[in-house]
């Protein structure tokens, strides 16, 4: 390619500019090794704690930011509370080493939420997700918003985080431990390991949309089931059956329609466990 050309090509690439804010060198350093995958991607600066991001960012103005949790002597939120107000801010990509913080993290409106160590697949999802956002720079939106808006969104992992709002209760779970999901009008009741329930303002087609088919059968116009979590079926009736899963005290009533689809969908030939890692 002629340095004619390339420049025509580098101009059709979309550059997102970026900044690693991480208190620990080996880490900053992996996830510049990792984004070299990604041409669009160009690293900008690297800073080591909250005001020499703050620095940089008021500096070079970046699209996105890598930025970790737990920082010395400030932790990464106190950087998001210092940022100069902008129209359009720069997207926020969390990377911790624990997934505690990732409710307070999408209440920040965070793009996503990586757990260390971060692994390229994982990675390239993230940066997947900045490009429905259109231009550099755009307005960030939450990875996982709790509005009723019918927007499109990526399709999630096995081991991806969702966030469950639910009234005043918020609650991080990864999506193969989500058993059940049922609709109750503009609303799905989302049931947990442990008999744990959430009503959470999405419609079911929604989550049906965004969780991964291989694992998740729409069984009814109401009701998504995970087939990984199947243990066993019981004929109550002729129209009747119930269906017990893992983690659920109380067994989900299927009709007979409902039962067969089932059926026929844990006897299909794929693996639902080989996307879980």
């Amino acid at each position: 390619m002629s340095p004619k050309e390339h420049a025509v090509e580098q101009t059709k690439t979309l550059i997102i500019k970026t900044l690693i804010v991480d208190d620990e060198s080996p880490a900053r350093k992996r996830m510049r090794q990792l984004l070299l995958a990604h041409p669009e991607i160009l690293v900008i600066g690297e800073a080591s704690d909250v005001d020499e991001g703050l620095e940089l960012e008021r500096k070079h103005r970046p699209d996105l930011i890598f930025l970790d949790v737990q920082m010395k002597p400030e932790n990464g939120f106190a950087l998001l509370n210092k940022l100069p107000q902008r129209d359009r801010p720069p997207a926020i990509v969390f990377v911790t080493a624990h997934d505690q913080y990732a409710v307070k993290a999408f209440e920040h409106e965070a793009l996503d939420y990586l757990t260390k160590p971060v692994f390229a697949e994982r990675l390239a999802r993230s940066i997947q997700r900045l490009k429905p956002r259109g231009t550099p720079n755009a307005p960030r939106r939450p990875a996982a918003p709790q509005t009723g808006s019918a927007e499109p969104a990526a399709t999630l992992a096995p081991q991806d985080l969702v966030l469950l709002k639910d009234g005043e209760r918020s609650h991080m779970a990864k999506v193969v431990d989500i058993r059940v999901v049922e609709a109750t009008g503009h609303f799905t009741r989302i049931a947990l390991e442990g008999s744990q329930f959430f009503v959470v303002h999405r419609p079911i087609s929604y989550w049906e949309t965004r969780l991964p088919k291989l694992l998740f059968q729409r069984i009814s116009r109401s009701l998504l089931i995970n087939r990984s979590q199947v243990l066993s079926f019981k004929t109550v009736t002729d129209n009747r059956t119930h269906a017990f899963l893992k983690g659920l005290t109380k067994p989900v009533e299927l009709s007979r329609l409902e039962a067969y689809r089932l059926r026929h969908f844990l006897n299909d030939s794929r693996d639902p466990m080989t996307e879980v890692g």
